[in-house]
């Protein structure tokens, strides 16, 4: 499906954006192939390690990325549930995994209850360089666009 027809995408757009990369994440630590395919594996390790603290910044597998020309979203379950406006320096890091997935964390926090904070960001999407190298673009155009540069 095309970013354009996913309707629950379609909803969280503003008349002025326009897509340029959507992504859905995977759950951290599987091999690439069962990344790609799911199922059962995917599932049963998703709930087995629910609880476990190393899973504090995973994203669930149905957790989408949309990056615009203005703004990075999540939409989880087809609701949009967290979103970043583009600007300078928002990329606190980006972790590269060996199979070239990873995440961009963004120099953004939220909380994780009990006082304790985790990192936001694009959690777990496959090819990592490519969709920084794309966040980076955005972000350049939108700071470049801005009328108090």
């Amino acid at each position: 499906m095309k970013p354009e027809d996913n309707p629950q995408v379609k909803a969280a757009l503003r008349p002025d954006e326009d897509i340029l990369w959507q992504g859905r994440a995977f759950d951290a630590g599987l091999p690439l192939q069962i990344k790609k395919t799911g199922g059962f594996i995917q599932r049963l390790r998703a709930f087995c390690s629910t609880s476990a603290p190393e899973t504090h910044n995973a994203a669930p597998s149905d957790c989408i990325y949309v990056l615009t020309n203005k703004r990075v979203l999540q939409l989880q379950a087809g609701v949009l549930i967290q979103e970043w406006p583009l600007m300078l320096g928002m990329v606190q890091k980006v972790e590269t995994d060996p199979d070239g997935s990873g995440s961009i964390i963004f120099d953004y926090t939220q909380p994780a209850g009990r006082g304790e904070t985790q990192p936001c960001g694009m959690m777990h999407v496959d090819d990592v360089a490519s969709v920084h190298a794309k966040l980076a673009a955005a972000i350049d155009a939108a700071y470049l666009a801005s009328p108090w540069t």
